[in-house]
């Protein structure tokens, strides 16, 4: 084989490696919820039956987290 070739075979190599490295980071990247920020907040209330940690937290309809912990207060 040929130089050119060769590096023409490597070139796409890499190419291709490159994509799917950078796919694998953005797929696991939205399951995981790893690049997006967060914050904790605190919320008391009289009744939460049927609350459990895992549970998600809707905003206006649209998904904003999951309940992190639940306790009970005296």
């Amino acid at each position: 084989m040929n130089e050119q070739r060769i590096n023409f075979r490597v070139g796409l190599f890499i190419l291709i490696a490159l994509f799917f490295g950078v796919t694998l980071v953005v797929v696991i990247g939205k399951e995981s919820e790893t690049f997006s920020a967060k914050t904790d907040y605190v919320s008391l209330h009289e009744s939460a039956d049927g609350l459990r940690p895992g549970n998600p937290v809707f905003v206006a309809g649209v998904r904003a987290g999951v309940v992190k912990s639940v306790a009970l207060q005296d």
